[in-house]
């Protein structure tokens, strides 16, 4: 699993390829 953070943006990269985006108080998937 890959971190990358960006400010206050949290990038997870999980194993099967899913990205999700975490902000201050906001959940979103993408891709």
């Amino acid at each position: 699993m890959s971190k990358k953070t960006n400010k206050n943006i949290a990038i997870y990269q999980s194993k099967d390829g899913a990205i999700k985006l975490r902000a201050d108080s906001e959940k979103e998937t993408v891709w």
